[in-house]
């Protein structure tokens, strides 16, 4: 009963893949120890209740197997103006990439007839807000073809004739912020520091920009100290405020979120990457505590949270705890007025498997998975789009 709970997890993983039942029924039964001792999980809360098996299911479909865009990761999409969009990524081969595409329906595809401005990019932030389209930070292409982790701001004009940058790209962490925007600006008006893989939502009329990694390395091989845990926003995407400083889930990795029933959540990783994952919401964007009856998302990374009519739905990317489990699940907030954290989970899996760096938006009130690496698909499709 000495051993750290998460050391028996590790035990318990191990004893289920060499087939030692009774080496795992003892690791069963020292976790249980332990946890009750010390009333503490081995995900680090100060609740010990993980979210139960729902009924639901998900009925995914192919809507096309092959998009006529280039096979990508760490895109974006966005739906605005009755049209999905799907930009930016990375190539197959690496490259860094600044299209961006249009579809009224998920299935037929072009071209948008206006570039982006801004140079290739991927694990930005995108969203839709005054009736235009934002994108920011993520790691993007400098002017030397080198990949810098940026915090740039732009928008596509309400009319899509153009795109706007509203934040040029500045190295220091909270350092004066140059807009090449048409709206006067302060020049020493704070900004957020680089960084990519962050939380990007509307809420209250002004665009959220929530943890992230400043560092140059995925999320998912990010070092804990490679995680900013603060909170800005704005109502015009020049001058921005710093809301929190330092948010309750410091010393955690891997965070999502989305904004439900008037009120922002977020999940954030466990500190011992263990992907268990916890809820916070917060009505004003300062202050944040956990639900009352929240539980822990758990099992595998978790790749986004969104919001569709039926509700909050959190999407899995890779199962990180059983080897060769290539699905991915889904976890769904149950049908009721008001939410209280409680997450269920789905009776089947994302669309025909775990999607790595994949994009998802709500959409004609559905789900939609554009992209991704898929260790699961037939050979190696990177291009399937699931509604």
């Amino acid at each position: 009963t000495e051993v750290e709970p998460r050391r028996v997890i590790y035990w318990l993983i191990e004893c289920e893949m060499v087939g030692a039942r009774l080496s795992l029924c003892v690791a069963v039964l020292l976790c249980v120890v332990q946890c009750q001792e010390n009333q503490r999980s081995p995900w680090d809360r100060t609740s010990d209740t993980l979210c139960f098996d729902g009924t639901a299911t998900a009925g995914w479909e192919v809507a096309i197997k092959q998009a006529p865009w280039t096979a990508r990761t760490g895109h974006g999409s966005v739906s605005f103006q009755q049209m999905m969009y799907v930009m930016g990524g990375r190539s197959a081969n690496g490259a860094l990439l600044n299209d961006m595409w249009e579809s009224a329906d998920g299935k037929e595809w072009k071209a948008s007839d206006v570039l982006p401005g801004w140079s290739g990019r991927q694990r930005f932030g995108v969203v839709n807000m005054n009736n235009k389209i934002w994108v920011m930070g993520g790691i993007m292409a400098a002017p030397n073809g080198a990949a810098v982790v940026s915090n740039e701001v732009w928008s596509l004009s309400s009319d899509g004739s153009g795109w706007d940058q509203i934040v040029t790209y500045s190295n220091t962490t909270s350092g004066a912020n140059t807009s090449s925007a048409a709206t006067p600006t302060s020049s020493t008006a704070p900004m957020w520091a680089p960084r990519h893989s962050m939380i990007t939502m509307v809420f209250q009329g002004r665009i959220w920009v929530i943890s992230g990694v400043e560092a140059l390395v995925e999320a998912s091989a990010a070092q804990t100290s490679d995680f900013r845990h603060d909170i800005w926003s704005t109502v015009d995407g020049v001058n921005w405020r710093r809301d929190v400083e330092t948010a309750p889930w410091r010393g955690r990795r891997t965070a999502v979120g989305a904004m439900y029933q008037l009120r922002m959540y977020v999940l954030a990783e466990s500190a011992d990457y263990r992907y268990y994952y916890n809820v916070w919401g917060s009505a004003d964007g300062t202050t944040w505590s956990e639900p009352p009856g929240s539980c822990a998302v758990s099992g595998e990374r978790v790749a986004d949270a969104l919001v569709i009519e039926s509700g909050l739905v959190v999407i899995g990317a890779v199962d990180g705890l059983a080897a060769g489990n290539l699905s991915a699940s889904m976890w769904y907030s149950p049908p009721g007025a008001n939410f209280n954290g409680t997450f269920l989970k789905s009776a089947s899996p994302v669309g025909t498997g775990a999607r790595v760096d994949a994009s998802y938006a709500g959409f004609l009130g559905r789900i939609w998975q554009t992209g991704g690496y898929c260790p699961a698909c037939a050979q190696g499709n990177k291009e399937q789009t699931f509604s």
